[in-house]
């Protein structure tokens, strides 16, 4: 109410503007009362696991887990042996489908829970990275050279040659931009739904081993090897905010659901909590040996992996925990290469060197699902409505910002700064007009920096060419007017006249030396 009559008074003369943040006003309230009416409905609550007298979560093994759990939970739980390497996982955002991919190229995709195999291929190249698209319909895949996007039944449809050497890779669902980081330090944001390369620039992050995006803004962070974290948004050129967190490589980074949180993990053996809208650091843990990759859970859970052991810990950005919550070791020779949470299932997909697990945890998944952003149980129909419809709602990228509440609000700076910020984006518009050359447009071929280049060396011959004609042409004129001269003066002499100013001995010489 205070913040209506302060617009009121603000814009009082603009009647136009008042209305329109009146009803984004009124459409706000009406959100927060149906979102509090239907809070009465959802009542399913996650089932952690809970200790009893004498009994310690630490020490249950999978084993112990199956008779307290649903015969269809108990089928979720399964180890696949594959013989490629180190393997990439990737699930979609309704939990469906999983993607797996080996570092030696082979690549999978299946309906995990029914254990239906949907493709299978080998790219016979080396993989850093999968990631999933808008659904299990495309996905991405990093390669040796470049990124690579596929369809489910494993046909090649993009070269995205703008990606070289792609290290890591991300997606925002909402702005449909897939994000990835080369091995040299090229940053690049690309739009799947148009593919115009929204925002590339080069960084001084090399090998990059984590990248993650946080779900309330979709800043992505990506980690170094110098220790730091850089948070980045399509529309600067420059990182947003740079956070030195550890004294070692980032190995792994992962964000809160609730956008306020991130996890850490460095190459000295700690992992810590960081609260991203003050920047400062909560708290911090140590592992037996330094841990290599993160994911945190729908419902808040974090698990991290070290050699063949993996750990899942609650809670641990409320206060400081003083053990995991659970744990899962692996044989010696399975080392766990990546790690995903299934999306509202209690369930960690483990991806390994050699293989896949699927492990069971409790209280992972969210309980209660909203159909209209993700539908579990979606149909074919549904699925072509709901693509049609994220379309025409999708974000444009200026909207990446650090704090997305800015967005709808009226900006309340002097009519000087204003016009300032004004003059001071048409002169950079301007800048980036001046040097973008418009190049002529050419029907046959393509225009490469070969072609250019001979073009520019042809043009130089041609013109060395013609001067060097020219100055031998001159120079042909000047001989043949000298010797015209040479040739009137001896005749003059050899008539017998007396012509003043003629020296015989000059013309002589010059007869001899023309001859």
């Amino acid at each position: 109410m205070e913040h209506s009559q302060l617009s009121k008074k603000i814009l009082g003369k603009d009647k136009k503007l008042r209305g329109q943040i009146q009803n984004l006003e009124a459409s706000k309230s009406l959100a927060q009362r149906q979102f509090r009416s239907v809070n009465l409905f959802i009542n399913e609550q996650p089932g952690f696991l809970e200790e009893e007298e004498g009994e310690e979560r630490l020490r249950l093994r999978q084993q112990d887990l199956k008779p307290l759990v649903p015969v269809k939970n108990v089928n979720n739980i399964f180890d696949l042996k594959l013989n490629f390497g180190d393997y990439f996982i990737d699930y979609t955002r309704d939990g469906n489908s999983l993607l797996m991919a080996g570092k030696l190229g082979h690549i999978s995709m299946m309906k995990w829970k029914e254990k239906k195999l949907v493709t299978e291929f080998n790219v016979k190249d080396k993989i850093r990275d999968v990631k999933f698209l808008q659904n299990d319909s495309l996905f991405a895949v990093a390669q040796e050279k470049y990124v690579y996007i596929y369809d489910s039944n494993g046909i090649e449809v993009h070269r995205l040659k703008s990606h070289p050497e792609p290290c890591k890779l991300e997606y925002l669902p909402y702005h449909y931009l897939l994000v990835s980081i080369g091995k040299l330090g090229v940053f690049n944001y690309q739009d799947v739904s148009t593919g115009a390369t929204v925002a590339q620039f080069k960084t001084n992050i090399k090998d990059a081993r984590a990248m993650a995006h946080n779900p309330t803004n979709a800043i992505v962070g990506v980690g170094s090897h110098r220790g730091d974290v850089t948070l980045w948004s399509p529309n600067t050129g420059v990182p947003l905010v740079r956070m030195l967190c550890h004294k070692g490589i980032v190995e792994s980074l992962a964000f809160h659901p609730s956008g306020n949180y991130m996890t850490t993990i460095g190459s000295e053996g700690a992992f810590k909590v960081w609260d991203v809208r003050t920047y400062k650091e909560l708290y911090d843990y140590f592992t037996p040996r330094p841990a290599t990759v993160c994911d945190i859970s729908q419902t808040g859970l974090l698990a991290l992996a070290y050699g063949n052991e993996v750990q899942i810990w609650k809670d641990y950005y409320q206060a400081k925990a003083k053990r995991p919550y659970f744990k899962h070791t692996f044989e010696n020779d399975r080392v766990v290469n990546d790690l995903k949470f299934a999306p509202f299932e209690d369930f960690l997909g483990i991806g390994l060197h050699g293989g896949f697990s699927s492990v069971l945890v409790p209280g992972s998944g969210e309980p209660n699902f909203d159909s209209f952003e993700v539908d579990v149980f979606q149909r074919k129909r549904q699925r072509k409505e709901a693509e049609v419809h994220k379309l025409l709602e999708k974000l444009p990228p200026e909207t990446i910002t650090l704090n997305p509440e800015i967005i709808g609000t009226v900006d309340r700076a002097s009519a000087d700064v204003l016009a300032k910020e004004r003059k001071e984006e048409e002169e950079e518009a301007e800048r980036k007009r001046l040097l973008q050359k418009k190049k002529k447009n050419r029907m046959r071929g393509r225009d490469t920096a070969t072609g250019q280049e001979k073009r520019k060396e042809s043009v130089h011959d041609a013109k060395t060419r013609l001067r060097l004609k020219e100055k031998l042409e001159m120079k042909t004129r000047l001989r043949k007017a000298e010797r015209n001269k040479v040739s009137e003066e001896t005749n003059l002499l050899e008539s017998g006249d007396v012509i003043d100013n003629i020296d015989v001995f000059d013309v002589v010489r010059k007869r001899h030396k023309s001859n």
